[in-house]
């Protein structure tokens, strides 16, 4: 909750630079580095933020019980999720600075896999990793 409005805020600001990058992109416009290094810095520190905001429950137990909670827990797999996107973000900065190939590939695997985390992580007896209703979730009636 207290990295909430300023992590919304960060992404919805370089969702918005990148689609502008998108829209000059197709009309052959010269702005698209300075888009990409601003969006991918804002998106780096709306991820930092992210972090913070999804740490998990302290563990506990032995040394080994406290590994497995931490590193294969859903709770900590929302942590792992966003430390994976901050790290892609990291990448994508780097790479509208120095253009390489393989930069965005690298980028392009971390942000799979934490959205592959957060999907882990959003899953619940009620809902599965579809965003779909369990055949065992109760029926309940609609609320606003």
């Amino acid at each position: 909750a207290l990295a909430g409005v300023p992590l919304q805020l960060l992404y919805l600001f370089g969702y918005m630079v990148f689609m502008v990058l998108t829209y000059t992109s197709t009309t052959d416009n010269t702005f698209d580095d300075n888009f990409y290094s601003i969006g991918s810095g804002l998106f780096a520190m709306g991820s930092s933020l992210l972090i913070y905001a999804t740490i998990g429950p302290r563990p506990r137990g032995s040394f080994c019980s406290c590994v497995m909670q931490v590193l294969f827990s859903k709770p900590w797999s929302l942590f792992w999720g966003s430390l994976a996107f901050f790290l892609g973000s990291i990448i994508f900065t780097y790479d509208s600075f120095v253009s390489a190939p393989h930069h965005s590939i690298i980028g392009y695997m971390f942000f799979v896999t934490g959205r592959l985390a957060f999907l882990w992580g959003s899953t619940t007896d009620e809902v599965n990793w579809l965003l779909q209703r369990t055949p065992g979730a109760r029926k309940r009636g609609p609320t606003l």
